[in-house]
């Protein structure tokens, strides 16, 4: 049984899903996953920095027809995304995957 976290950005919700080997993926709070994976700070800190630059782009007003304030911006995002993915790698056990969603137009694994 493989543990999935897959690293997804959301309005207003913690970036963590989780499937525990079941199928299916559920939303899991930033600390319960830090105690659970026994993941350090500095660690958390980089995926909400990452999840913070989709946070902070969002018109709250309309939230589904929000676009990228740049193409530069994007890949910002897409890129500290990917940073965070391979920063979780090196602090998880090799039978824990992690799937990078990003914001549907990237789905990667590490």
């Amino acid at each position: 049984m493989t543990v999935t976290i897959r690293l997804w950005s959301d309005w207003s919700l913690d970036p963590f899903y989780v499937d525990s080997g079941t199928g299916s993926f559920e939303l899991v709070c930033a600390e319960e996953v830090a105690e659970i994976f026994g993941l350090p700070d500095h660690v958390m800190r980089e995926v909400a920095d990452w999840d913070r630059l989709y946070q902070d782009h969002l018109n709250w007003d309309d939230p589904g027809n929000t676009q990228w304030p740049s193409d530069e911006y994007h890949r910002r995002y897409l890129d500290r995304g990917r940073e965070a993915a391979r920063l979780l790698r090196r602090h998880l056990p090799a039978d824990v995957a992690i799937e990078y969603l990003a914001d549907e137009t990237v789905r990667e694994y590490y």
